[in-house]
């Protein structure tokens, strides 16, 4: 199957210590047809562009957070033709327009525990 989109998983470590993940909301029509409240910073590719280029886009275009090379941790995860990257963060998302259709994707995030990105993404 080929590669048809790509994103990432955002860690960010928080002062108490935990770790969490950004679940970002999606609409509420996605929410019901999908069964979740929650998505990553993803999307599909544009032309002639690479798994991480398009990663490194969609996060930036979804979340306002621009992952560095540096900043990501070991390997992509390829499932169903989706490419998930892992990275650490230290920035707060900025929920805004899609430069591009002008739609805003999503009405904004949260910072889950391992289990709430697991179940309700």
């Amino acid at each position: 199957m080929k590669n048809h989109a790509a994103g990432f998983l955002i860690c960010k470590i928080f002062p108490d210590g935990s770790a969490r993940f950004l679940g970002l909301i999606a609409d509420k029509d996605i929410r019901k047809s999908r069964s979740g409240t929650y998505d990553i910073p993803k999307g599909k590719f544009e032309k002639g562009e690479s798994n991480i280029d398009c990663a490194i886009r969609e996060c930036w275009e979804e979340s306002g957070i621009l992952v560095a090379k540096d900043e990501i941790i070991g390997y992509p995860s390829i499932r169903n033709g989706l490419v998930i990257y892992s990275a650490f963060t230290k920035d707060e998302p900025k929920i805004r327009e899609n430069p591009a259709s002008g739609i805003t994707e999503h009405e904004g995030f949260s910072w889950l525990g391992e289990q709430d990105i697991i179940d309700n993404c």
